[in-house]
């Protein structure tokens, strides 16, 4: 059974604790395939075919090492038993949020997708790395600069998390892009798909881990 693997309650990241918390080379142990943020928000974590990359502030994208620090990350074992679906052309975000459960129904279960194909429009983003004390991510990602891309070849990565996850983990659609030449990448909340597929994982078990930081410890929660 596929499971996510989440490091940190998304409570506790909404708060501020941006520190690091677990390190790529031990993130790899829980997955190939997922979405995170890296320490102090210094860039966006997006992880495809087990290759962890790095999307930071300053529009690059490169691949992690074993001893670049998580903030926050959801991994699984991809493993989808079905063959993808042509996602219908022109597709906006929207348009994909609503589609996806039309061809593979997944109810109250959290579930793993990623749509692969030619993006007419996408905009990737990343936050600047920031320093203690860490504001509310409310706060943070109005920091997050943007780089739109027009007609470009990529993959989106991505969760569902159900409405009940609201406090642990990421409730409603959750998108990380990579570019297909590794030169763009970032989390996303608009594009326009021109053409592409996606294939999807319905995930029935999710796994907690509680960090072991002092912050976390003496984080007052909610």
């Amino acid at each position: 059974m596929t499971e996510i693997w989440q490091n940190i309650p998304s409570m506790a990241f909404m708060k501020g604790l941006y520190e690091g918390i677990t390190p790529i080379g031990i993130a790899r142990r829980h997955g190939n395939f997922g979405v995170g943020q890296f320490a102090s928000l210094d860039g966006e974590l997006i992880v495809t075919d087990g290759l962890f990359y790095r999307a930071t502030a300053d529009g690059n994208v490169q691949l992690a090492d074993d001893s670049d620090e998580l903030c926050f990350a959801q991994l699984c074992f991809y493993d989808p038993q079905q063959e993808p679906w042509t996602i219908p052309a022109n597709s906006t975000l929207a348009a994909f949020e609503a589609f996806l459960p039309e061809v593979f129904p997944f109810g109250n279960s959290f579930c793993a997708f990623r749509i692969t194909g030619k993006f007419a429009e996408v905009v990737p983003t990343s936050p600047p790395p920031l320093q203690e004390p860490y504001p509310p991510f409310t706060q943070a990602k109005t920091l997050r600069k943007s780089f739109p891309q027009t007609n470009i070849q990529g993959t989106m990565v991505g969760y569902f998390s159900p409405p009940f996850a609201a406090d642990v983990g990421v409730p409603g659609f959750h998108f990380h892009f990579i570019s297909e030449d590794r030169s763009s990448g970032g989390h996303v909340e608009e594009f326009t798909l021109a053409n592409g597929v996606v294939s999807a994982e319905r995930i029935e078990k999710f796994t907690l881990t509680l960090p072991n930081a002092q912050a976390y410890k003496t984080c007052v929660l909610p």
